[in-house]
């Protein structure tokens, strides 16, 4: 018997040290199965958008795949090489880094492509254009699109009133020397002049331009310290939709369960739908304080701006490939 007891109080010890070293492994998920990490970089160049789609992510990620999986992200200023490289499994890169791996997405840049941020978020998010970027990223960066988020957009901002009836070229406006949208509005009668934004900001503040390329929501590049010195009216021409774009390294997807990539599926699409109604929100309320601020309506003249555009693209873009991307775009956008 006491033989027995023996055997007994030593299977209890052991059962109490297995049940313990359960607990306090970290690297156990609540499955029972070991987390496993992922790397993300997102863009210097994406800001706040993308160091906010990375804590969504990651959020995300954690709830609904029971910490099966966990990321691990940080800022880059080469995001797409590090992806390239297979140092990282994920990146968060803007548009116009998406434009500089192949010039083809250079379209996705232009002005007037996107007719606002619900245009975008619903094209830009479609199978059909993810589909599109993969065949043009692929050669160079086999990448699986994961959705895209809305990254801000660039607007005019007049010093002075422009109605139906104003004259054009008698008004100044500072564009960056980058900016695709120069030629549209030049080829409208407005005089251009291209500098870097910081000089554009001191131009426009020193009242040496009657408009300049801004945001709403940049307080800095408004210089608010200057009160009622300015009658700012915002023309909210959407010209320039930005995008953050979140890639994922195919070989590294193409690893997973199938069971896992339905779980990263569904918290990229609960992240971006998050984001959405952040967006929203915060786009009603600048919507408000542009019209108690005097936010003026695009002019007819202004207006023509877009289809003069939609020309340009047309007689540009004649790679198959990207006329298919335009001819989507276009569809979606005129929907």
């Amino acid at each position: 018997m006491k033989r027995l007891a023996g055997i007994a109080a030593a299977l209890l010890l052991l059962l109490a040290g297995c049940g313990q070293g359960a607990e306090s492994s970290p690297q156990m998920a609540t499955t029972g199965v070991p987390a496993a990490t992922a790397g993300l970089v997102y863009s210097e160049k994406s800001g706040a958008v993308g160091s906010g789609a990375a804590r969504l992510l990651g959020e995300q990620l954690s709830m609904n795949t029971g910490n099966a999986i966990l990321l691990e992200s940080r800022s880059s200023q080469s995001a797409l090489e590090e992806l390239r490289a297979g140092t990282v499994q994920l990146a968060l890169v803007t548009s116009q880094e998406l434009a500089a791996e192949n010039h083809d997405l250079s379209l996705f840049t232009g002005p007037f492509l996107w007719k606002d941020y619900l245009n975008f978020s619903t094209t830009a998010n479609s199978d059909d254009l993810r589909e599109m970027v993969e065949v043009l990223l692929g050669p160079t960066l086999p990448v699986k699109v994961m959705g895209a988020f809305y990254g801000g957009s660039e607007d005019l901002l007049f010093r002075k009133e422009f109605l139906n009836d104003g004259d054009p070229s008698q008004f100044t406006v500072g564009i960056e020397a980058s900016s695709s949208v120069g030629a549209a509005l030049s080829s409208a009668g407005f005089v251009i002049t291209a500098m870097d934004p910081v000089q554009i900001e001191e131009a426009f503040v020193a009242g040496e331009l009657d408009a300049m390329e801004g945001s709403w929501d940049d307080g800095a590049r408004l210089a608010p310290e200057m009160g009622e010195d300015i009658t700012l009216f915002l023309l909210p021409t959407h010209h320039r939709v930005d995008g953050v774009w979140l890639l994922a390294d195919q070989a590294w997807w193409n690893s997973l369960s199938q069971d896992l990539q339905v779980q990263i599926q569904d918290s990229v699409a609960a992240a971006l739908e998050i984001s959405d109604e952040a967006v929203l929100t915060r786009l009603e309320k600048e919507a408000h304080q542009g019209s108690e601020a005097g936010v003026v309506e695009l002019s007819d003249r202004y207006r023509d701006l877009e289809d003069q555009w939609e020309l340009y693209l047309e007689a540009n873009y004649v790679n198959q490939q990207n006329r298919r991307i335009l001819e989507f775009c276009l569809a979606m956008r005129n929907s």
